[in-house]
């Protein structure tokens, strides 16, 4: 139904404030299911040897001309796209997660290849280096290849496991650095989604296997606080069976692109009974996120999703949470 039509008939209903030509609601949903990954963290004497080799490539690449720079290209961006995959997995982000230097080193010296990269890439497309025709859609596809690895991993690898490490604070452990990779995933979609609407939003976090004994006196006071929550407000949580669910939420009339993921991040960042609940060696979980632009109801944490199948009072039946549009 289009935004004028859903408020049609209802008697002192206005529709809130808009941008000309949307119509519907405008939310964006999000959802991060993954496998349990058992392997061990990368060597990190192995990730400094590839970007070294890497940077050697690029070193090729500089020292050829013309039709020469299509082989020194194909073989950097194949170095880039293994050190790119070996990131981008569960076994690399560990090793970035474990070791600040690590990240550190391989953040600056990927950074400066970037730099070089781009600044390449420039002097292309700008006639400056020489290039003979039939070569040029090749070494154009080479480069494509580099570009594509080398900003992923100075841009994305080495800043995602930062904001890992940020969220898992310097006791990780357990399911901890995997779990909070989901969490970082989510938060990370929700600030691409928030063109959406951003009104409010929330993360969902469901663990299974967690290392939370509910009947240890410390910790049955603290569940009891937040099970009691009706409203599923943030930093409300459910159990079911041998399964916890935390959630975090926000909601603002006024504020700023990225204002409502760095309050969910500050929120489970602090949390230490979702980290108490991750540290299990067995623990996994599952992310559900959802950012808004409320066309129904007011702005408000209740009003916001996810949402719970709990009802005044207390009800009956399994625990059902959702996210939905509309």
């Amino acid at each position: 139904m289009g935004w004028p039509g859903r408020w049609k008939g209802v008697s002192g209903a206005v529709p809130p404030t808009r941008p000309p030509g949307t119509i519907g609601n405008m939310c964006g949903i999000i959802g991060v299911l993954r496998r349990p990954d058992s392997r061990p963290a990368e060597d990190p004497d192995a990730l400094l040897d590839l970007t070294a080799r890497l940077e050697e490539g690029w070193s090729r690449v500089l020292a050829s001309r013309g039709a020469a720079l299509k082989d020194p290209l194909e073989l950097t961006g194949g170095l880039a796209e293994e050190l790119n995959r070996r990131l981008g997995s569960m076994p690399g982000v560990k090793a970035l997660v474990a070791d600040p230097g690590l990240r550190l080193d391989l953040g600056t010296r990927l950074e400066s290849l970037w730099n070089a990269v781009d600044s390449l890439d420039r002097a292309l497309d700008a006639g400056d280096v020489e290039i003979p025709a039939a070569a040029l859609e090749s070494i154009n596809e080479a480069m494509v290849g580099v570009k594509d690895n080398i900003w992923a991993l100075a841009r994305d690898r080495v800043r995602t496991a930062e904001a890992v490490a940020d969220l898992v604070g310097a006791e990780g452990q357990g399911g901890q650095v995997e779990g909070m990779w989901s969490v970082q995933i989510a938060l990370s979609a929700l600030d691409r989604l928030e063109v959406r609407g951003r009104d409010s939003a929330g993360i969902e976090i469901v663990v299974s296997g967690h290392g939370l004994d509910p009947q240890a006196p410390e910790v049955r006071a603290r569940l009891a606080e937040r099970i009691t929550d009706e409203g599923y407000r943030s930093g409300a949580i459910r159990l079911e069976g041998e399964v916890v669910v935390f959630v975090y939420k926000v909601a603002a009339e006024i504020g700023e692109l990225g204002d409502n993921t760095a309050s969910l991040r500050s929120q489970i960042a602090s949390d230490d009974l979702l980290a108490a609940a991750m540290a299990g060696s067995a623990s996994h979980i599952r992310v559900l996120g959802h950012t808004r632009w409320a066309s129904v109801g007011i702005i408000s944490e209740p009003n916001a999703h996810p949402l719970d199948s709990l009802e005044s009072g207390g009800s009956v039946g399994p625990l059902v949470t959702a996210v939905l549009n509309g």
